[in-house]
């Protein structure tokens, strides 16, 4: 563990935690094994005994006092090497210091409140309050938000996302609300008999521990909640979950539990009516009535489908259970040389109880891949999805808020570095070519579109475009090399947003690193405009070319202005920073946070 200086830090705390994946019975299952807690030494090494070596993921998480916490995630293949052969490197960045308080209801400062920061996966560095109420975190000094959560017996906790004050001198206030109420209620079926042992769990933010099982008259209680509805989930076994179910204070709240949908399906040959054994399931869920504009299929991204949810007959059919009671659900059957089938949406208030699934032989394509110069391109990628109209959404808006979601009405791929995100949810294939640059297509009916990606270029095809004897060429990533420097120095700029996309499906988003002298480099880029952006901030929009390597310094003018800063009444400032009004890439003493803002005392 070290800092940007390469210094090692001693003291820091460390949690690891692996992840893998086992194949048992053609069903992909995820394991989640142990959380590992440890300490740096003096030297900044943490050192591991033992550890599972089948891990394909490995999430590693740090703080330190003066640090800004990180996490690491080491799911590629040279980075789980490292980290088995102990060469794996954590570097903290020296992060701005943030203060707060916590007041109860009237005001009063509040000691020995547990507050922890909450940026992080795994672990969440915890302080209590002093006397005064006040704690402080070190946190990223390009932090745009802060999750912090509070806690303290006898009072409502509460846990909470803040957009980072836009002074480094405000102090954040935090209020904690004495608990008097308590809330009951019952829970019953359908028949108005009380369920025993559902257990019910409190959904709101602020209340996320707390837990009650209803007893062998259905009732159940909460005691010290302040005086306002609390959304809980209920889970008994045998009945649909309920998610979202809002308890009133000062009322017997009554639940309604259903039993649970149990759907039996078979899977047949359209033509002849036998029964298909070999097929893979998937199942999308969504909110009932809610228009659903991309279906995510579970696991799709890498046809990891639910399989454990299925239970499969001899037969060749399948059962599942429709287990929460405000969704609904739509499965998706496949099966190799015939076209997939969807079902219709049912819910646990739909009287079918049976699905069959008749699928139609199709054909399979097989394609070739070359790249620029005409060779045979292996280990490409091709990710199949679908290409249909979804409701649009305004160019305007996305380009603003450097999220976009569709483009003239069509759902986009994202990509991250070049590489398929883990976001997408609209793929139906995911493949790839062999050692001859070649790979085979799955039927499908649909209208779809394929995008091919290899470090030597990228192309994009449409469903009505291919043809067997034409091979698919790739086309060669864009690349930027640039620099940063504001005021003729390097900037404290440590990361910036690259925002890059294709009109009509393509979406390139990535966080760019920058070294201490200002440097950074992108090496896939669709050919097009990218725009570097930092705190929602564009900095610098480029257009980049195929094949070739656009140069940028990116560096503001600017004027420097000197001060006094004057003690009054002898009153102690921490720090201070002057704006100056609509002088947006003004570079004044660190911290740096130019928004416009006037100086006003």
């Amino acid at each position: 563990m070290v800092d940007e200086d390469g210094k090692p830090i001693a003291g820091a705390q460390v949690a690891i935690m692996s992840f893998r994946r086992g194949d048992i019975a053609k069903e992909i299952e995820h394991k989640r094994l142990p959380l590992l807690s440890l300490t740096t030494d003096a030297n900044g090494i943490w050192t591991l005994d033992k550890f599972f070596s089948g891990a394909t993921q490995v999430l590693i998480t740090a703080y330190s006092d003066a640090y800004a916490p990180d996490a690491e995630d080491l799911s590629d293949s040279q980075r789980l090497s490292d980290f088995y052969s102990g060469k794996s490197k954590i570097t903290l960045l020296r992060g701005e210091r943030i203060s707060g308080v916590v007041k109860d209801e009237n005001g009063k400062p509040l000691a020995g409140v547990s507050v922890a920061l909450r940026d992080v996966p795994l672990i969440s560095p915890v302080q209590k309050t002093n006397q005064k109420g006040e704690f402080d975190f070190t946190v990223a000094k390009n932090a745009e938000e802060i999750h912090l959560s509070a806690q303290k017996k006898g009072y409502a906790p509460i846990s909470t996302q803040m957009p980072l004050r836009s002074h480094p001198w405000e102090i954040i206030e935090l209020s904690l609300e004495s608990r008097k109420t308590r809330i009951t209620g019952i829970v019953v079926d359908a028949k108005e008999k009380p369920l025993e042992s559902a257990k019910i769990s409190v959904r709101d933010l602020d209340f996320f521990s707390q837990i009650d099982y209803s007893d062998k008259a259905g009732h159940f209680s909460f005691d010290n909640f302040p005086n306002r509805d609390i959304a809980v989930s209920i889970f008994c076994a045998g009945f649909a979950k309920e998610l979202n179910f809002e308890l009133q204070p000062g009322k017997e709240n009554k639940i309604i539990l259903k039993v649970v949908k149990k759907v039996s399906a078979r899977v047949i040959d359209s033509e002849t009516g036998e029964a298909i054994k070999n097929y893979t399931v998937e199942r999308a869920s969504f909110e009932k009535n809610a228009p659903v504009r991309h279906i995510s299929w579970k696991g799709n991204q890498k046809k990891e489908a639910d399989y454990s949810e299925v239970t499969r007959d001899a037969n060749g059919g399948f059962q599942n259970e429709l287990q929460y009671a405000s969704r609904e659900y739509q499965f998706r059957v496949s099966a190799e040389g015939y076209y997939p089938s969807i079902s219709q949406r049912i819910s646990n208030d739909d009287k079918q109880n049976e699905l069959i699934f008749r699928l139609e032989k199709g054909k399979t394509t097989t394609l070739r891949v070359v790249d620029s110069e005409g060779r045979e391109v292996s280990d490409a990628t091709i990710s199949r999805s679908r290409f249909e109209k979804v409701e649009s959404t305004d160019p305007d808006a996305m380009e603003q808020s450097g999220h976009p979601t569709s483009w003239m009405g069509y759902p986009y791929i994202q990509y991250e570095n070049g590489e398929l995100s883990k976001r997408n949810s609209i793929l139906y294939d995911e493949l790839q070519t062999n050692a001859d640059g070649v790979f085979v297509l799955p039927p499908c009916k649909e209208k779809y579109r394929l995008v091919i990606t290899h470090p030597s270029g990228w192309a994009r095809v449409y469903s009505r475009e291919l043809q067997a004897d034409k091979p698919i060429q790739l086309t060669p990533w864009g690349k930027i090399r640039g620099k940063i420097l504001i005021g003729g120095k390097p900037s404290d700029i440590t990361k910036i947003k690259c925002v890059n996309w294709v009109t009509g499906t393509l979406l390139n988003m990535s966080n760019v690193a920058i070294d201490k002298d200002g440097n950074f480099e992108l090496n896939y880029l669709f050919p097009g405009r990218v725009k570097l952006i930092q705190d929602h901030k564009r900095l610098k929009e480029v257009l980049v070319e195929a094949g070739r390597t656009t140069e940028i310094i990116f560096a503001p003018e600017g004027r420097p202005l000197s001060g006094k800063l004057l003690l009054v009444e002898s009153k102690e400032l921490d720090l201070v920073q002057i704006y100056r009004e609509k002088e947006e890439n003004a570079q004044i003493s660190s911290p740096v946070r130019p928004d416009g803002k006037k100086w006003e005392e």
